[in-house]
């Protein structure tokens, strides 16, 4: 996969290539270049990578040149919104045309075997710019590395919108700020771009102040033309105030994913902050045909909607026939100290399937991540397929203040249909994560699934996750499973965790609302003071839901040592006897790494995300690589 490191910069025109890391960085990592050009998934290749839109000299627009040396020429246009012209022969770097719309009027798009490049320096007032049309169709593949799960699929010779490097350092906008190339909505701009046409590129510019109050109940800055969106990608791109102070609505979207089917579209490596409303939302259609795969990775996220305890702004809500959705590597804060209203997380929702979310970092969020089973009136009745296959893997989720709603880091939401049992959700799978309350919490697990019309396949996992606060919600547990629908799943296993940290008796480690017939639960750590119930009651001890229930035989209640509990920090420490070495095996592939991609089993198995490193085995630096030098 294109690797997100920093580039190094050892000489001031020597830019050394990004190469392949094990362990993913979270977030957005600013680097000097980004590209791919020669399609080798090694980006930013000194003398290769950077001759796009990196011309300083004179010429004749468009003068095609076969920059990646594939017998493909790139016709590159040249465009400064604070001193082109849009003459009749603009477009050169001696003679760059004023507007980007301009230029891409005079370009003659991708019929003639050459792919339309577009680079443009200096403040660009747009508002639903399609730059150029389709790209040259073809596609080249580069290997899952890291975080990720499959190969991935990028264009060959697209349409590119990109930063000018105008001062010819192989150095390109945002991270040289020397070059500034932004996208501008102010004066009630609604959308930056609404491009049409499959073999796309947007890469190394700003976009900024787009559908702002009053605006509109439709914006946000990328939204899809009539035309498929296959094969779409941005990267190393800065978003600011898009859609901010802007309460959520179905249409004020950063990434909008209404389109015909989004396929092989890649959002990696963005930096956005005061975004209000979605991040992402869209809608895959009804079926048959299926859209996907998407990945989005290393992304710093920090909302800002309108406020009010009742508002909030969502990372992703996507739903219909799409499969393949990989979220990965983000960084994302709710920011709740500029603003006053809640956040929700990644929800993976109805007629979705095979999801990955791994390596993310939630701060503040009311509802961290979930899944929807069912919605009124989209993607249901006939058309319905259960949400499957969803993995939420390594995240890390942290609460550090009260919040307008008390947070709950997983919910399995039910469906509702009275005939359908397929409007509902079947595998999902919870491994490797990392919970901590820092104001209390009220559930890190909930399950309300199933469905009021058939018996509900699939498994639910829950194991290897550390899960640390108190319970701010009287009668909710740690692991909550209710029985609030006709047909709920009977297949859990939950294993290997760790909860800890409730204060009182009333706080409830584990609530069950049934006795499901394949009940798999066990070598889990436990609160001390927390207690247990199964329908109809008492809330009882730990010997007494061994009883009652047959399961948690080799449980345990103890208090784990974490390198700092105080600060968020759950890894256990070395000398830590309540919780390492004390798992079981399950043979789940998720669970052959912990929360920081380290393998297990280093001995035996220890609960919780965190697997102790045996080369840390005397305790040296805190037993985490994050701190080994």
């Amino acid at each position: 996969m294109k690797r997100l490191k920093k580039c190094l910069v050892v000489a001031p025109l020597l830019v050394l290539p990004i190469t392949h890391i094990a362990a993913q960085q979270r977030g957005y990592v600013e680097r000097s270049n980004g590209f791919d050009l020669n399609d080798n998934g090694i980006l930013g290749e000194f003398g290769v990578d950077d001759l796009i839109c990196d011309d300083t000299s004179g010429g004749t627009a468009p003068m095609p040149e076969d920059l990646d040396g594939d017998g493909d020429f790139e016709e590159q246009w040249y465009i400064d919104c604070d001193g082109g012209s849009n003459s009749g022969n603009c477009g050169s770097p001696g003679n760059p045309c004023r507007t980007i719309a301009f230029a891409s009027n005079r370009a003659d798009g991708s019929g003639d075997g050459n792919e339309d490049v577009f680079c443009f320096t200096g403040t660009c007032s747009v508002d639903d710019l399609n730059p150029g049309g389709a790209g040259i169709p073809g596609w080249y593949s580069v290997g899952a590395s890291g975080s990720e799960v499959r190969s991935f699929r990028y264009p060959s010779n697209p349409t590119i919108l990109a930063g000018w490097d105008r001062d010819g350092d192989n150095s390109y906008p945002p991270a040289d700020t020397n070059d500034v190339s932004i996208l501008d909505g102010s004066g009630g701009a609604n959308r930056a771009l609404s491009p049409g046409g499959s073999y796309r590129e947007f890469a190394h510019f700003r976009a900024q102040n787009f559908n702002l109050p009053p605006g509109e109940s439709n914006g946000g800055f990328a939204g899809a033309g009539n035309d498929d969106t296959t094969y779409w990608y941005f990267h190393d791109i800065e978003l600011s105030d898009i859609n901010r102070d802007q309460c959520t609505s179905s249409g004020r979207i950063t990434f909008d994913l209404f389109a015909i089917g989004a396929v092989h579209l890649a959002v990696e490596n963005i930096q956005a902050h005061d975004i209000g409303a979605y991040f992402l939302r869209g809608a895959g259609g009804n079926g048959p045909a299926v859209g996907g795969p998407m990945r989005f990775q290393n992304i710093d996220l920090t909302h800002h909607s309108c406020d009010g305890d009742d508002e909030d702004a969502t990372v992703a809500k996507i739903w219909g026939y799409y499969s393949e959705v990989e979220f990965l590597d983000s960084y994302l804060d709710c920011n709740i100290d500029g603003w006053e209203g809640a956040c929700l997380g990644l929800r993976p929702s109805q007629c979705t399937q095979d999801w990955v979310i791994r390596n993310n970092y939630f701060r503040n969020y009311a509802n961290v991540m979930g899944v929807q089973a069912s919605a009124s009136g989209f993607c249901d009745g006939s058309a319905a397929r259960p949400v499957d296959d969803i993995v939420f893997d390594r995240n890390e989720a942290v609460t550090l203040e009260a919040l307008p709603f008390a947070p709950t880091f997983v919910s399995l939401s039910a469906g509702n249909s009275p005939s359908d049992p397929d409007e509902s959700f079947e595998d999902v799978t919870i491994t490797n994560n990392f919970f901590w309350a820092g104001d209390g919490y009220q559930n890190c697990l909930w399950y309300l699934g199933g469905n009021q019309s058939g018996a509900q396949d699939g498994r639910v996992i829950f194991a290897n996750n550390t899960c640390h606060g108190y319970m701010n919600r009287n009668g909710w547990a740690a692991i909550m499973v209710s029985d609030e629908n006709n047909f709920v799943h009977q297949n859990f296993l939950i294993v290997n965790n760790v909860i800890s940290g409730m204060q009182n008796s009333s706080e409830l480690n584990v609530s069950f609302g049934y006795s499901p017939s394949q009940w798999s639960m066990d070598e889990n750590t436990y609160s001390p003071a927390g207690r247990y119930f199964l329908l109809p009651g008492p809330t009882g001890s730990l010997s007494s839901w061994r009883n009652d229930t047959g399961v948690d035989q080799s449980s345990n209640e103890c208090v784990p040592q974490y390198v700092n509990v105080a600060g968020g920090d759950l890894h256990i420490t070395s000398d830590d006897t309540c919780a390492r070495d004390q798992g079981m095996f399950t043979g789940e592939p998720t669970l052959s790494f912990d929360i920081d991609g380290e393998p297990r089993p280093q001995q035996s198995i220890d609960r919780g995300a965190d697997e102790v490193i045996g080369i840390f085995a005397d305790g040296f630096e805190g037993g985490t690589t994050f701190e080994w030098q």
